[in-house]
């Protein structure tokens, strides 16, 4: 028995994955992980000098280091795709910049001595995993970022690998 796919269902899925394809190619990208708001994002490519200049709340897209792509990919927290440890970029906020001191606790994030509300590091992934805390106190150093997503508690961010450098950095995303 053959199955019939209304001509609609067709021609709808074709005409999305276009858009898709077209808002791609004008650096729109729609955004799927919890870490954002679900949704659109204009990504603006940076070079190392423009990534240099960014201020706390700007949402970075970076490439993630060997040792996280490693494990988020391991993990299946991460997809395989064009960063050069193998997997996709990531998408945080910027928590921190040069000069201010990141402290991570068991209670939380502190940034220059005040606690940042719903950041306490989990100990365990959502299948039972251990994770590596970056526990301690830190200067944020001139290049580097703290970049933490308190919008679900399993967000995989600078609680877990520290400060991300300008370098990692390709893009600025913003809601368009």
């Amino acid at each position: 028995m053959k199955r019939f796919i209304p001509p609609l269902f067709l021609y709808g899925g074709s005409a999305l994955c276009l858009a898709v394809l077209v808002l791609a190619a004008f650096g729109i990208r729609f955004n799927v992980s919890p870490s954002l708001p679900v949704g659109f994002y204009a990504w603006q490519k940076l070079t190392n000098e423009e990534a240099a200049g960014l201020h706390t709340g700007d949402i970075v897209i970076f490439c993630p280091d060997e040792a996280t792509s490693r494990l988020a990919l391991e993990r299946g927290y991460l997809k395989r795709g064009p960063c050069p440890h193998g997997s996709v970029p990531m998408g945080k906020p910027i928590l921190a910049v040069a000069g201010e001191i990141v402290e991570v606790r068991p209670e939380g994030v502190y940034l220059n001595g005040e606690l940042i509300p719903k950041s306490e590091p989990m100990e365990f992934d959502s299948k039972g995993r251990e994770m590596a805390i970056r526990y301690g106190m830190f200067e944020v150093r001139e290049g580097e970022y703290f970049v933490l997503a308190t919008r679900v508690a399993g967000s995989l961010d600078g609680r877990y690998y520290g400060p991300i450098s300008a370098g990692q950095i390709m893009a600025r995303a913003e809601r368009p």
